[in-house]
């Protein structure tokens, strides 16, 4: 009962932290029979989803979580956090797809210890079809500012 309850408050949060943010996106593709499409084509704001050092711990022990690190290329620290594949930023996304897990996981993307905007590789990894990316904004110095442990020499 203390697990349901613990999973049902972590849903919840999670919800409230994916509609803490937004970006735009389209309400229809397209389609629609008798010229309904019109009326359905509402512009409204996706949320751009957003969790914390907590939350990613509690995600990684559930399974079927992927993490990805977007460093710059030109980063000195060779640090990770452990189990993240390092993107750099000047590699394409769809170039590097078979190093990505399936696109039924969820994706946890988090800027390198050099910061670097992850929102360019979140759409990247949109258009390549994976539908549940989330952010980890602190990156690896929130991980660390939190007590968890790294991987060191991980240069992509």
């Amino acid at each position: 009962m203390k697990r349901k309850s613990l999973l049902n408050t972590f849903i919840l949060s999670l919800l409230i932290v994916i509609c803490g943010r937004t970006i735009p996106a389209a309400a229809c593709a397209g389609g629609c029979p008798e010229g309904t499409c019109a009326l359905a084509s509402i512009t409204f704001a996706i949320p751009r989803s957003v969790i914390t050092a907590d939350t990613l711990v509690i995600l990684l022990k559930s399974g079927n979580t992927s993490l990805i690190e977007y460093r710059r290329a030109d980063q000195k620290a060779d640090m990770k956090i452990p189990g993240a594949v390092v993107i750099c930023d000047n590699v394409a996304a769809a170039s590097i797809s078979e190093r990505l897990p399936a696109r039924d996981h969820l994706l946890v993307v988090y800027p390198g210890l050099e910061s670097v905007d992850v929102t360019s590789l979140i759409a990247d990894l949109h258009e390549l079809g994976y539908q549940s990316v989330v952010e980890f904004q602190p990156g690896i110095q929130g991980w660390l500012t939190y007590g968890y442990n790294i991987e060191e020499g991980s240069k992509p």
